[in-house]
């Protein structure tokens, strides 16, 4: 399939490109200090020792209570494995990057260090995800597989273009909205007595709030370095909004309908993390002029209106759409 055309508003000239190089190579030091954010590989959890194997008394549990979860749950679940297992769209994306992470010579700068423990982290995600689906018996297996690869073939394309910036502020957005949908499919499985997707959704979640506090303070940063820079990549993906990863996958309006609907992730959480990210880098005070100025303005208000919106949306939960994925993905 051919490449996605860069968006327009991604496009970044020759000189600020240079700057924002300069910046990030500043900021090689802060970098090093977040690396003890990744975990130990000899100490990490890993996927078999959070769900049980064939061979275990308990491997039966897990078939029993995804009987007690509903089938607009089981399309979150279904979405998130394709999701996860679009990492390695996700990374060879922001690979693009070079002068963040590095090739050569560079290949063990603390920038690539930090994206190969990162993807090798957000690998146990898919994986975790797929022993669940598979062993629990209550989907269509073959089914996803093929949307999984489906989704892989058709690649990922953000929108960002040569921006670094923006690659950074999408990932620390993505990261943390990543976090309260495993937070909210948590809940949603202590909820039906499903402990072990709860146990799974949890360990899940744990990750990708590290992984936010790696992302979040960098971008803090930017903003400290070149406050004007930034706020222009953030003036361009707040106006294009936050491209979820899986927004290629089959039924995607519907994972979200199904998603919104169970009380796991929607519109609400969605705004809410960006009026949190607003606040953590400080936008409303920082001092600017001219078009800076008039940017961060539209940045604040076009959140604002995003936050009524999403207050005043009501999910329908029973939309043909979200019918057929329920047949598509679930027995």
């Amino acid at each position: 399939m051919a490449r996605t055309p860069e968006l327009p508003s991604a496009l970044v000239s020759e000189g600020a490109m240079e700057r924002r190089s300069n910046v990030l190579t500043r900021l090689t030091p802060f970098v090093e200090k977040k690396l003890d954010l990744l975990l130990d590989p000899k100490k990490a959890w890993q996927p078999s020792l959070v769900l049980p194997g064939p061979q275990s008394s308990e491997f039966r549990l897990i078939q029993e209570e995804a009987k007690m979860l509903t089938a607009e749950t089981k399309v979150v679940i279904v979405g998130a494995l394709i999701t996860e297992d679009g990492l390695p769209n996700f990374t060879a994306e922001i690979s693009r990057f070079g002068e963040i992470y590095g090739v050569g010579e560079e290949e063990n700068s603390p920038w690539e260090r930090w994206r190969r423990g990162w993807a090798s982290e957000e690998n146990r995600h898919g994986r975790l995800i797929e022993m669940y689906v598979r062993d629990s018996v209550g989907f269509k297996v073959t089914q996803i597989e093929r949307d999984v690869h489906g989704y892989i073939s058709d690649g990922f394309y953000p929108g960002h273009g040569k921006d670094s910036y923006q690659a950074l502020m999408y990932t620390a957005w993505q990261e943390r909205a990543t976090q309260d949908s495993h937070k909210g499919l948590a809940r949603v499985a202590k909820n039906a007595g499903a402990e072990y997707l709860h146990k799974a959704a949890a360990k899940m979640a744990g990750d990708e709030g590290r992984h936010a506090q790696f992302y979040i303070p960098v971008v803090g940063e930017i903003f400290k370095l070149d406050p004007e820079g930034a706020i222009h990549s953030l003036s361009e993906l707040v106006k294009r909004g936050l491209i979820m990863p899986g927004n290629k996958m089959s039924g995607f309006n519907a994972f979200v309908e199904a998603s919104s609907v169970s009380g796991i992730y929607g519109g609400i959480e969605y705004t809410s993390i960006l009026q949190e990210l607003l606040k953590t880098w400080d936008v409303k005070s920082i001092p600017l002029r001219g078009q800076a100025d008039e940017e961060r303005n539209e940045i604040v208000s076009r959140a604002d209106r995003l936050t009524k919106i999403a207050e005043r949306a009501r999910p329908r939960g029973n939309s043909d759409a979200l019918e057929a994925l329920k047949l598509r993905w679930t027995i």
